[in-house]
């Protein structure tokens, strides 16, 4: 099911003993477009401190109930290695997070989330709570990690904001961003376009249609404005559904996610 970032802000993560706290922010991988940790304010019983929780822990999703229950214990937090949010998180520190959770290294597969495509499918046959230290599973691997560059998580409140370019000039801002439960992946960026045409708002798949100059802090779309203009029109008071969707796919010609890969359409470069 679709989901929105702000959705997600307004729920509280539950551990198996107690709350966690409330997510703060995002972090997505820049390449995959996947959700790679949620960012949640502890609040007073860890002093406000922000840690990292990843999908892979996550058992359900209660959106009703604004609440996730992720498989970790409150102890398993707080002894979790101290991450500065708010700067790069390098591999170097996601090899420390992973190796105090047990976790296996979701890069390096042929999958989004190593071997496969959802998060939980890396614990196959593991036990969270009873695997508090896999020295072996990093062994050697890690040293070899310290030489790949560092991945490219970006932060989804950050990017919130930023302006749309067309080809043929600026449309708007982005509003933010819509993701799937399942395998956390960024289906679609949701855009205001209220400054050119009242009352406007689009989603667009980010995949294959837009880069993101970071430098300038604008989201760069390969589209003419007028192709955006007659774009299914989105409400975010409703929740996105697979008929939306299809219209979505069918406007721009492409094929969906849920029918296959598709390739880009002539995205301009994206800066590093």
């Amino acid at each position: 099911m679709i989901h929105s970032f702000e959705q997600l802000q307004s729920c509280t993560i539950e551990a198996l003993d107690g709350s966690i706290g409330q997510v703060f922010d995002l972090l997505f991988d820049d390449k995959s477009w996947v959700v790679r940790y949620l960012v949640v304010e502890t609040g007073s019983w860890l002093q406000s401190r922000k840690v990292l929780i990843s999908p892979i822990s996550v058992v359900a999703c209660h959106w009703n109930a604004a609440s996730i229950e992720v498989a970790l214990t409150l102890q398993q937090v707080k002894d979790s290695p101290d991450i500065d949010v708010h700067q790069s998180v390098s591999r170097q520190q996601e090899l420390s997070y992973l190796n105090h959770f047990g976790y296996p290294m979701y890069w390096g597969g042929d999958g989004i989330w190593g071997a496969g495509v959802y998060p939980g499918g890396l614990m196959s046959g593991i036990n969270l709570l009873l695997q508090p230290d896999v020295p072996a599973l990093f062994d050697g691997v890690a040293k070899k990690m310290q030489q790949v560059e560092d991945p490219h998580l970006r932060s989804v409140d950050s990017v919130v904001g930023y302006q749309i370019q067309a080809k043929d000039g600026d449309i708007g801002h982005v509003a933010g961003m819509m993701f799937d439960d399942k395998q956390w992946t960024i289906r679609y960026l949701a855009l205001n376009t209220s400054n050119w045409w009242l009352g406007h708002a689009l989603l667009i798949p980010p995949q294959w249609a837009v880069a993101i100059d970071w430098a300038s802090a604008k989201v760069l779309v390969p589209l003419q404005r007028q192709t955006l203009q007659d774009a299914p029109h989105y409400n975010s008071e409703l929740l996105v559904n697979r008929e939306l969707e299809h219209d979505i796919y069918r406007h721009y010609g492409r094929p969906a996610y849920w029918s296959g890969p598709s390739q880009p359409i002539s995205a301009p470069h994206r800066p590093g």
